[in-house]
């Protein structure tokens, strides 16, 4: 059947064709439509009345802009020793078996995480919990590893008992 393209009827058997689709854009709005009619110029008319459809608008609009990134600290510009400032978080808990002994237990395990804040090296320790006895032992194998850091800086996570 051939359609005006200035017509009532055209617009609203263009809008039910782009509700039939779920507002998929011009070219499969313009596909359903032409498997029924045949309008007149009916790329451009389908084009001017999705422009209108507030259902497509924010599914094609522009998306956010991404902000600037804020400045980083001083601390982090220094060309210092590794891991004279340092980064500490706790991650897990990561259910582990131990494949030396013969039964299949799964045994809770954290990873302690040093990372130093110019180079971004990283330094992992193994805890078996998240106790503070724990954690001050992984310090203590970690300063002696790597030096006694100038500051260190944590989340202040309420992960401790």
């Amino acid at each position: 059947m051939l359609l005006p393209s200035d017509h009532d009827f055209t617009n609203l058997v263009v809008l039910h064709c782009n509700t039939e689709v779920m507002h998929n854009g011009v070219r499969e709005t313009v596909t359903q439509v032409r498997s029924r009619y045949w309008i007149v110029r009916g790329r451009q008319v389908v084009k001017k009345i999705i422009a209108r459809c507030l259902t497509y608008k924010p599914l094609e609009g522009k998306s956010y802009e991404v902000p600037p990134a804020p400045p980083l600290s001083e601390y982090r510009l220094d060309n210092d020793v590794a891991f004279s400032r340092v980064g500490v978080d706790y991650a897990g808990p990561l259910f582990v078996k131990n494949i030396y002994s013969k039964d299949s237990k799964m045994y809770k395990a954290y990873i302690v995480l040093y990372t130093c804040a110019s180079s971004r090296a990283v330094y992992l320790d193994l805890a078996v919990d998240a106790t503070s006895e724990t954690f001050i032992r992984s310090f203590k194998r970690f300063m002696s590893r790597r030096g006694i850091p100038a500051t260190m800086i944590s989340d202040n996570g309420k992960t401790f008992k």
